[in-house]
């Protein structure tokens, strides 16, 4: 688990270069390692996880802490499918929006941007059904 050490788009935050995209990418170059030496690994949409928000904190979970829990943030699971595909040789990368909520503070929402330009959202794909 690693905590979130970088800030949103445009807010102050502990460290104003780090940028959510930047290290989500870097964190899922890492991951794509460890998913071609464990081939046997589930994929992310045949895993059985599911989308759940955090609350609380920010932690950022690596894809076996993910499939452990059963659930992920967009972050995680934007993290395990980038880290999945670009295993499977596909140049894609993640990206992160952030708006000013209407109750304060900012939010921010992190999905995949594929080569082509299109975007695939693990959040929307595996939230609960009901």
């Amino acid at each position: 688990m690693i905590r979130a050490l970088v800030s949103l788009p445009g807010a102050e935050g502990p460290d104003p270069d780090l940028d959510v995209e930047d290290v989500i990418g870097a964190l899922a170059r890492i991951h794509a390692r460890w998913l071609r030496a464990h081939p046997a690994f589930p994929k992310l949409y045949r895993s059985g996880v599911h989308y759940s928000p955090e609350i609380d904190t920010e932690d950022w979970l690596t894809p076996a802490e993910v499939l452990k829990s059963g659930v992920g943030d967009c972050e995680d699971l934007t993290m395990w499918r980038v880290a999945e595909l670009l295993a499977a040789g596909v140049r894609a990368a993640p990206r992160c929006i952030g708006r000013r909520s209407p109750l304060g503070g900012l939010t921010q929402h992190v999905f995949v941007v594929l080569p082509t330009g299109k975007t695939e959202d693990p959040s929307l794909l595996l939230m609960p059904k009901g």
